[in-house]
């Protein structure tokens, strides 16, 4: 939620989100492989896609848009309706 709020307020962008880049963006410093690695596959989890949408191109995805509120509102309501997701900490608040 963090790196979500991070990348709306970034006004030099247009919230689009690469693993690399979020790691730029949170910790002030170039992403190392295995730190890459791990965003992305954190990004591609089912708790970031309230966040954040895939941009695809020609079917594989390149980078990740930062939602608007009101969407990231309403994904989140879906999500924590899930009983699968009950237990998430995203759903606690």
């Amino acid at each position: 939620e963090m790196a979500w709020e991070e990348a709306v307020e970034d006004e030099d962008s247009a919230h689009e989100v690469t693993a690399k880049s979020l790691i730029e963006l949170i910790h002030a410093h170039s992403a190392s492989a295995i730190e890459a690695y791990k965003t992305w596959r954190l990004l591609r989890t089912d708790a970031a896609h309230v966040f954040f949408k895939e941009i695809k191109d020609h079917g594989r995805v390149v980078a990740f848009k930062a939602k608007t509120e009101k969407a990231v509102e309403n994904a989140k309501k879906a999500f924590c309706t899930k009983p699968e997701n009950a237990e998430e900490e995203l759903c606690w608040v």
